[in-house]
């Protein structure tokens, strides 16, 4: 998956904000919903506004259950 870091929750947990286009058929027209994930990331080298790839994981915690993969440049 492929979110966009906005917040350093803790000392090796982050939230992202994935989008996504839904299509509405009654109006034939789409809307960008997005959804927030906790992910667990234990290094230093990210910015707010980076954009990242991750990948679902066994649960960390209750609600962290995906894992910080790379950076998209």
């Amino acid at each position: 998956m492929i979110g966009k870091l906005i917040k350093f929750s803790s000392k090796k947990t982050i939230l992202v904000k994935c989008f996504f286009l839904l299509k509405k058929k009654k109006y034939n027209k789409y809307i960008k919903i997005y959804r927030k994930f906790l992910i667990h990331y234990s290094f230093s080298f990210l910015k707010l506004g980076d954009k990242l790839i991750f990948k679902i994981n066994k649960p960390i915690s209750k609600r962290k259950f995906f894992k910080f993969i790379r950076i998209i440049k």
